[in-house]
């Protein structure tokens, strides 16, 4: 994981514009905070969303992924950076958020154990999206552009449901066998 983050660093350090963080790597944070080209920096994790039920009560909820569109709005964000095992829960929702909200790279880096790395690359490139994928023992790191990718609503609301509907399958398929 040393050798993928140190080349993600290197890649922090040319990044000019507007930034978001999903993940919470130390070294990651460090490169953010010292390049002075970023105009724009959000650092997201599960612990930063904590929503109160009640007075009493807290409850420590993973990232809203829903809101995301709302927020940052249609190509507001120049470059996202993500650690896998974050948003590997949301991915379906992920993806179709990633390429509404940003308008030049995407860099997701994470254990090839977590995920296919040959099928998320399928479900960017459905998007017409460029994809440059670096590829180390046992970790990976992918450089997505998305500057050219078009997105419609019915077509991502099409997609959401046949990768849900994969999801499940999955599940059901390692409940049979397992």
């Amino acid at each position: 994981m040393k050798k993928v983050i140190d080349n993600l660093n290197n890649k922090i350090e040319n990044i000019i514009g507007s930034v978001i963080y999903i993940g919470s790597d130390n070294s990651i944070l460090k490169n953010l905070e010292s390049n002075n080209n970023i105009t724009y920096c959000d650092v997201l994790n599960t612990s930063n969303f904590v929503k109160k039920k009640s007075k009493a009560k807290e409850k420590s909820t993973s990232l809203n992924i829903k809101e995301f569109k709302k927020f940052y709005g249609k190509n507001n964000l120049n470059h996202i950076v993500c650690d896998l095992k974050e948003i590997k829960r949301h991915l379906p929702r992920f993806i179709q958020t990633s390429i509404y909200i940003g308008c030049g790279n995407i860099y997701i880096y994470g254990n090839k154990d977590l995920y296919d790395l040959e099928r998320l690359c399928e479900k960017y490139k459905r998007y017409n999206c460029n994809i440059k994928i670096d590829e180390y023992v046992d970790d990976y790191l992918i450089e997505i552009d998305v500057s050219k990718a078009k997105n419609k609503i019915i077509k991502d609301k099409l997609y959401y449901i046949v990768d849900t509907l994969g999801i499940l399958a999955d599940n059901i398929s390692d409940l049979i066998i397992g």
